[in-house]
C-alpha cells in the first residue's frame, strides 16, 4: 500500500486447481491510498528467484446521490373543496426520483 505498509501473504491453491492469493486489507486504507502494488517472489529448486509485481488503482464510491421532484398536486396547486372531498378525501402527492434511488426505496 502507499505509505510504505507491507502486508505479507502466501500463495494458495485455488478450488479450480490454479494458484492465487487472498489478502484482507482495511477498506479505509484502500480508500485513502487507492493505488497499491501486489508482488510475488518465486524461487525454483536451483535457488533462482524472480519477483513479478502489478500495480492497480481503484476508485471508491462512498456517497449516494438521489434526487426527488414533486409533481403539481392539482392543476393550480390549490386544493379546493371539491378536490378535498374527491377520492374519499385523499389527495395524491407524486413525483419522480433519480440518481442512486431504486425501486422499493423509502419515500417519506
Amino acid at each position: 500500500l502507499k505509505g510504505g505498509e507491507v502486508i505479507h501473504s502466501v500463495v494458495i491453491a485455488l478450488a479450480g486447481g490454479g494458484l492465487g492469493y487472498s489478502i484482507p486489507v482495511n477498506s479505509h486504507k484502500l480508500v485513502t491510498h487507492p493505488e497499491f502494488t501486489v508482488s510475488v517472489t518465486s524461487t525454483d529448486p536451483a535457488g533462482n528467484s524472480i519477483t513479478h509485481s502489478e500495480t492497480k488503482t481503484i476508485s471508491a464510491d462512498l456517497y449516494t446521490q438521489s434526487y426527488i421532484t414533486i409533481d403539481d398536486v392539482t392543476a393550480d396547486n390549490f386544493i379546493n373543496i371539491k378536490e378535498s372531498t374527491d377520492n374519499h378525501g385523499k389527495t395524491t402527492i407524486s413525483g419522480t426520483v433519480s440518481g442512486d434511488a431504486k425501486e422499493h426505496d423509502t419515500v417519506q
